[in-house]
């Protein structure tokens, strides 16, 4: 697997899957917001926001469960764990049919 650190490396018309423990708060939108602002063509799936607060184990089982229903090329975009805007090292992992972003904590580690 490859890391990636370039948005170029996403196509004009990306497909963003969704996971958060934020339960649909603003969080959520705010998200949303800033992948239509840069990707005005993005399809945008809502995995899960009611992973419980913190589980990365919960919310790995789940990513692991379902990005394989998923059209090649999907981005999921995960967000599962203490930390959310602090100086966590995120973490771009991209397979060569898929790619992950997310906290560099354990959750893409099936």
């Amino acid at each position: 697997m490859e890391e990636v650190n370039h948005p170029e490396t996403i196509s004009s018309n990306p497909i963003f899957a969704l996971m958060t423990d934020f339960s649909f708060d603003f969080s959520v939108a705010s998200m949303k917001a800033l992948i239509l602002r840069e990707f005005p063509g993005a399809q945008i799936v809502d995995i899960d926001h009611s992973i419980k607060q913190f589980s990365v184990l919960s919310g790995a089982f789940v990513i692991n469960s379902v990005y394989k229903y998923f059209p090649n090329h999907t981005v999921f975009v995960c967000v599962i764990g203490p930390g959310v805007g602090s100086k966590r090292e995120p973490i771009c992992i991209d397979t060569g049919d898929y790619k992950f972003i997310g906290p560099n904590n354990g959750l893409f580690h099936y």
